[in-house]
């Protein structure tokens, strides 16, 4: 229902209840509908509400952290044997396309109770893994050795909170310098988002500077921002880490954390975990991210001598949860 075909709703409404203010988003609200609801309730009702519900929405109770925690087990597990199954086709042998390990994903998820992709599944080859939103999966594209592939996707399952993760993974046996490169560098921005400690209310840019730091060293970056909100719908407000985002981060929000590096014509890297921001246990007034996401990395693509003493700590820790979970590769 368009908000014209709505307004003899809104005009009797207004007869018929004492409306004293019309809240509304001027950032959302275009010319056209301001003056159809000015209207319907003239325009000293008419009070700006930047963010609408946005805030409301986003900020996630216990009921719903605990929805979101289900369904990314859930998912992990989807997405930990497809990861597996790819795997072990290439080292057995097998033929299979781009298309197969497209399908094999949606195929695995509904094994574990997805009633839907909560997003067209990201299955991308070699080189296709350099289009940020690959969306062409071909039969025609076999998936060889010593290649990495990456694979982005979500679901909805019983609850209805929508999931979404990135994994990219090397099949084969030996990777090349460059894919071990841009892996590490990838991790790196990945790990240093994930254990930021931060005020409440810092803005999202800053989580998004720290995602990109050590990659900028090395003089790579990427063309889309580090992360969004995440919750009944796959893309929310309420969190938006990129390089203009003045979004504060406040407690109890859920949201995506996802560097990359795409190089056009050699492949790309992402990698996506969902985390939610909470209070820190020790620290007053300060926040930190836990995540959603245990799925282990690949270590055939992890360069060690990359990383910082902190980043081999926080990413022992984080294998050591997912062997628990028996969704890591070490296990």
């Amino acid at each position: 229902l368009s908000l014209h075909d709505a307004l003899p709703i809104f005009v009797e409404i207004s007869k018929n209840h004492d409306v004293n203010k019309l809240k509304f988003d001027p950032s959302s609200v275009n010319s056209a509908d301001y003056d159809l609801l000015m209207s319907a309730f003239g325009e000293e009702k008419m009070t700006d509400n930047v963010g609408g519900l946005v805030p409301f929405h986003s900020s996630k109770n216990q009921n719903e952290i605990a929805a979101m925690d289900e369904s990314f087990a859930l998912a992990d597990k989807a997405i930990f044997e497809t990861i597996k199954w790819t795997k072990n086709a290439v080292k057995e042998g097998k033929r299979i396309s781009e298309l197969d390990f497209y399908n094999k994903t949606n195929e695995i998820y509904k094994d574990h109770g997805a009633k839907a992709q909560s997003f067209n599944t990201i299955s991308a080859v070699g080189a296709n893994a350099s289009f940020i939103h690959f969306s062409s999966p071909s039969a025609d594209i076999p998936v060889v050795e010593n290649e990495m592939l990456l694979l982005d996707s979500g679901a909805y399952f019983e609850s209805g909170y929508a999931t979404d993760t990135t994994r990219t993974f090397f099949v084969g046996d030996t990777p090349n310098a460059k894919q071990v490169e841009i892996y590490t560098l990838v991790l790196k921005g990945l790990l240093q988002a994930e254990n930021a400690v931060f005020p409440e209310g810092t803005w999202g840019c800053a989580i998004d500077s720290l995602a990109r730091m050590g990659m900028r060293q090395m003089g790579y970056d990427y063309a889309h921002g580090t992360g969004h909100g995440v919750g009944i719908n796959v893309h929310e407000g309420g969190f938006r880490a990129s390089p203009t985002s003045d979004t504060p981060i406040l407690e109890n929000v859920a949201g995506s954390l996802e560097p990359g590096i795409y190089l056009p014509g050699f492949g790309g890297v992402r990698l996506e975990n969902i985390v939610l921001s909470e209070k820190h246990p020790k620290l007053k007034g300060m926040l930190r991210f836990r995540t959603f996401v245990y799925i282990g990395y690949d270590h055939d693509l992890i360069d060690r001598s990359l990383l910082t003493k902190d980043e081999e700590v926080w990413l022992d820790e984080y294998e050591e949860e997912c062997k628990k979970r028996g969704t890591s590769f070490l296990s």
